[in-house]
């Protein structure tokens, strides 16, 4: 009778071993797949900010080059502005020159 108990006690201690191996067992693939998900989700979240980082820096490309043509339109209307005062500065100075010649050829007239 008493091998029978210890055999009893043997099984059920076998059996509860058994039960908490299973349980390890569930809580280890629970956590693998908690781990897997969670890794799917940190490299998704992880693509989307690598697009928009690119997106990011497109936008400031186009903004960079936006900013550079609106320069070189200002210096070229400048440079067009400062050609065409120069122009009108050398035309006033011709008409002042041919004035006076014409003034000292009034006056060698006149004498």
């Amino acid at each position: 009778l008493a091998w029978r108990e210890r055999a009893a006690a043997a099984a059920a201690e076998l059996e509860a071993m058994s039960a908490a191996r299973f349980e390890a067992e569930e809580a280890l693939r629970r956590r693998r797949r908690d781990e897997r998900t969670e890794r799917a989700a940190a490299a998704e979240a992880e693509e989307s900010l690598r697009f928009e980082i690119e997106a990011l820096r497109e936008r400031v490309k186009a903004g960079e080059a936006r900013h550079r043509a609106r320069l070189e339109a200002e210096a070229a209307e400048a440079a067009a502005a400062a050609e065409a005062s120069a122009r009108e500065e050398k035309a006033k100075r011709e008409k002042l020159a041919a004035r006076a010649l014409e003034a000292e050829a009034a006056r060698d007239a006149a004498e």
